[in-house]
Order: C-alpha cells, then sequence, then structure tokens
C-alpha cells in the first residue's frame, strides 16, 4: 500500500515538472516594435510576413532561400529550383509558376537591374524554371534577395499589396492603420533554422524619433531602430541614452555603413548646373564640426557614398571627397566666380541657394550647421525647412539647389537602377545618369561573369559618379538598434530592408 501511495505520489510530481517544463518551453513571448511608419507602409516590416527568394550573407554573398540555383557558363541561363514543401499562411503551395510571376512582375518594382536584360522565364514542372537573359547576368541570384515573394496578381504598380499572405516567419493577425499591428509566428513555417522563438510580435507605428526612444525607456515598446534603414534618432537623444542603464544600444560598425548622409546637389535645374560650383561645395563643407559639436561624436565623417567593407564600394576605386578649402577655391576660380565682399558671385550677381530639408531633429540641425557652412563660403542661403511629404514633393519636382540624401546604398546592383540610371528624384535622392555612357557601363557590369570582372565597370562608374561632384558624403548612416533587457539576440542584417527575428531570446 505504502509503495503504492509513494509510487502515486512520485507519478504525481513528475506530472506537475513536465507541466511546468512543457509551460516554459511553449511560453508565450511577446515583442514589441516600435516602427517609424505604419506597418503596411514599412518596406523592412514586410520581411517579417513575406520571404526573399534569395537572402544575402555577410559578405553580400547571395545563398539559397525561397530558390537555389544553376547558371550555365555563361551565366545567361539560370535553372532555379524552388524549395521543396513552402507554403503560404493561407495554406497555397509555393510552386514555379508563382515564382516565375514574381521574377517578372517585381523585379522592376523593386529596381532589380535584371529587369531590363530580362529575356523570358519558362516553367519546367511544378518546382523548377529556367530564367533567360540577354547578356550574362551573374548578380541574379543577388538580387532575388530583394523580392519579397507574394501570390500572383498581389502587388499593384503603385506598391498596394493586395494580401499580406506570404510564406514567412510570422502572420498577419491583426492590423489598425496607423495605430497597431500584431503578428503570430507562422508554426509551420518551412525553415525550421529560422524559426523565431518570439510568438506574438506587436507593431507600434511611432513617427518621432524621440517618442519612440521614450517609448522604449517607458516600457512601452521592447525595442527601436531595428527595423530602419539608416539611423532616425536625434544624436542628443543617443547621447543621453549611453548613460541609461535600463536600455542597451547596438551600433553598426562604422565601416559598414550602407549609405552615407550626403548634401546632394541639383545638377540637372539651376545654379548648380555648372560641375564647379557643384565641387566648390562638395570640398568646401567642414564635416569634422559638425559630427563632433552637432551630433556627439557617435556618427562617422567619411569621403564616399558606402563603406569600404563592401567590394563593390568606390573606396576600393576612386578618391573621396572630403573637405579641401584649397580645392573648393581652385574650382571657384576655374568656373569664373568671384568673392566680393565675402559672397560668391558671377556676371556680378550674388550666388543664391535653396536648402530644402525635412523638418525632423537631425535634418533640422544639420541643415542649420550646413547653412552657416554655406553662408562661410560666401554663397546666400535659403533654408526651407518642411514637413516630409512637402520636402518630397519639393525634391521631386527638383525645386530645389540643394539637400540632404543619400545617393547610394549597398548592394550596388540593386541600387544602380535607381540611383545611376535615372535623372529622376527617388525616396533616396536625385539620379546619377549624369552622363549617358552610365548605361554602358551599367551593361558591362550586370554581364560581368565575375567580380574582376566587374570592378572594371565599377571604376567607371565610381569616376563618372564622383568627377560630377552630384553629392557631398558627410557622415555614416549608421544604424542603431535601443532596446530595453527583456530580450537578447538582436542584430542587423546585411540586407538594407531585411528583418531577420531568429536569435531573439529572452535575457538570461
Amino acid at each position: 500500500m505504502k509503495r503504492t501511495i509513494i509510487f502515486t505520489v512520485l507519478l504525481l510530481c513528475l506530472s506537475i515538472l513536465l507541466t511546468a517544463f512543457g509551460t516554459q518551453k511553449e511560453q508565450n513571448l511577446v515583442l514589441r516594435i516600435g516602427g517609424m511608419e505604419d506597418f503596411k507602409s514599412s518596406g523592412s516590416a514586410r520581411t517579417l510576413v513575406f520571404d526573399p527568394l534569395t537572402r544575402l550573407d555577410k559578405d553580400l554573398k547571395p545563398i539559397p532561400y525561397l530558390v537555389s540555383w544553376e547558371a550555365d557558363e555563361q551565366q545567361k541561363k539560370f535553372k532555379l529550383n524552388v524549395t521543396k514543401d513552402v507554403k503560404f499562411h493561407d495554406g497555397t503551395a509555393l510552386n514555379a509558376d508563382i515564382v516565375r510571376w514574381n521574377i517578372e512582375t517585381l523585379g522592376a518594382l523593386y529596381y532589380c537591374g535584371y529587369a531590363d536584360y530580362l529575356e523570358k522565364v519558362d516553367v519546367n514542372d511544378d518546382l523548377t524554371l529556367t530564367v533567360s537573359f540577354k547578356q550574362s547576368y551573374p548578380l541574379f541570384p543577388e538580387e532575388l534577395a530583394t523580392i519579397p515573394v507574394m501570390p500572383i496578381d498581389n502587388m499593384s504598380e503603385d506598391y498596394t499589396i493586395a494580401s499580406f499572405n506570404g510564406t514567412g516567419p510570422y502572420r498577419l493577425e491583426e492590423y489598425v492603420e496607423n495605430q497597431t499591428t500584431k503578428l503570430k509566428r507562422n508554426e509551420n513555417y518551412w525553415n525550421k533554422e529560422k524559426k523565431p522563438k518570439i510568438t506574438e510580435v506587436d507593431w507600434v507605428p511611432i513617427a518621432d524619433g524621440a517618442a519612440r526612444v521614450m517609448a522604449v525607456t517607458n516600457d512601452q515598446v521592447d525595442v527601436v531602430g531595428l527595423t530602419d534603414g539608416y539611423n532616425a534618432f536625434s544624436f542628443n537623444l543617443l547621447r543621453d541614452l549611453e548613460k541609461n542603464d535600463s536600455v542597451s544600444m547596438i551600433v553598426e560598425p562604422a565601416e559598414q555603413f550602407t549609405s552615407a548622409n550626403s548634401l546632394g546637389l541639383n545638377w540637372q535645374k539651376g545654379v548648380l548646373e555648372d560641375v564647379n560650383l557643384r565641387a566648390v561645395i562638395c570640398y568646401g563643407i567642414n564635416r569634422e564640426p559638425l559630427v563632433k559639436n552637432i551630433l556627439f561624436g557617435i556618427p562617422q565623417v567619411v569621403e564616399q557614398y558606402i563603406g569600404g567593407a563592401y567590394w563593390d564600394a568606390p573606396e576600393h576605386f576612386v578618391e573621396g571627397i572630403g573637405y579641401d578649402l584649397e580645392k573648393s577655391n581652385e574650382f571657384l576660380e576655374k568656373g569664373g566666380y568671384k568673392r566680393v565682399n565675402g559672397k560668391i558671385t558671377k556676371d556680378g550677381k550674388p550666388i543664391k541657394l535653396d536648402f530644402v530639408v525635412r523638418a525632423e531633429d537631425e535634418q533640422n540641425e544639420v541643415g542649420q550647421y550646413i547653412k552657416a557652412e554655406l553662408e562661410k563660403l560666401g554663397f546666400e542661403c535659403n533654408l526651407i525647412i518642411l514637413e516630409p511629404t512637402q520636402a518630397f514633393e519639393r525634391q521631386k519636382k527638383l525645386e530645389y539647389d540643394v539637400t540632404i540624401s543619400w545617393p547610394w546604398y549597398e548592394p550596388v546592383a540593386a541600387s544602380l537602377p535607381s540611383m545611376g540610371l535615372s535623372k529622376e528624384y527617388q525616396g533616396m535622392g536625385l539620379g546619377g545618369l549624369v552622363d549617358e555612357k552610365m548605361l554602358d557601363y551599367a551593361d558591362e557590369f550586370y554581364k560581368a561573369k565575375n567580380r574582376d570582372e566587374a570592378k572594371v565597370a565599377l571604376q567607371k562608374i565610381w569616376e563618372t559618379q564622383y568627377d560630377n561632384y552630384l553629392a557631398a558624403p558627410l557622415y555614416a548612416t549608421t544604424r542603431v538598434i535601443i532596446h530595453n533587457k527583456k530580450y537578447d539576440g538582436y542584430f542587423l542584417d546585411g540586407s538594407f530592408y531585411q528583418v531577420d527575428l531568429s536569435e531573439i531570446h529572452l535575457a538570461k
């Protein structure tokens, strides 16, 4: 009888322990993200729901994901193998025909260079397809990392997504525009190695940088900055946060900045059509005091548009554009300009600049400094501070001389169509098709069979951009994550917009 009682008690204790262990194992972990934008407006937010066709490793080399590939010797034809047993959230299986539609349709919408060289896409069977190009195009797998795979006919040309039905690690469960979004983990996620421990995500849009910092320090959200493609916080806030023990700050390594905050110059219209005057500005702005006194020494002063950690960065091909007052004055004289009573003039008339910036903390502060620098050089400068939407509308119409922009970003294969082969003002800045030869250089770059061949074209691309002084690099974008002590494992993906939560776990 005693043995029976003891055995029963042991079974009961074991049952309680197993239940407790099971509860802990299946614990519901909710991550509250403070985002700059509404969930459906955020390019990075989409990557929680939609998987890319390929991924980029830490060296920005493509690795298989939803597809793997085999290329012919000329790299004009690619056989794509669709990963087996991948399903959309509604249960629809991913197949070759869906991949075909994504490649044909979304390539152009996401500024992929391959869209201009695509010849045809043939579906071989349910899980294989062949992509043919008009010329060699070895960068194709790399660009597929920018394609968020979705069902056929799910996106229009104005980027409106019909349904957030993806193959990704999270499902969209609840959405209230400009208020909150709730995601739940996709329990049937195909990639077991990347299946996150976080079971729910609450996305809270907080446009103002100071308000987002306050939200994380007051424990209203767990993390901010994780989903931003650049630093969106005022640097005085970051300085104060370094002393705050309640939060941790992750700063992107200085050499790995994907784009530089730059002074974008309107080379198409107005007084800055003169390359000499653009060079006067590029060499005449002293960046060191800007970073030291206005930005508290947090970002790095740079002379290039992209960090030198990347193989295709301009640092490996051309001399940078930095502060050099002697060069600035040489270009002033070369362009036939004179200083009269400290004012830059031509034909007796002073040179006036309209400087458009967004009404945000960092741009406002940087704008005031740059205005003073331009006036010190001898320009008359009208600083125009506008709400972001108003500023963008004015920039699109090219109704400015100077603005703050991000002229290039990594990888070059993805940014070249919009930033090097366009004359339009994009979200990052004014396109740099200052010379039609850029089109030929792009052909040469895209058809190169290896990186050594591609570097020959990159030399020409970067020389064209830098010799025309289309923008003055100021300081690195340096992405910053701020989080409370609840979770660890945050990191910045090498891909510009990709957000990866697979390594986040409860802090010990």
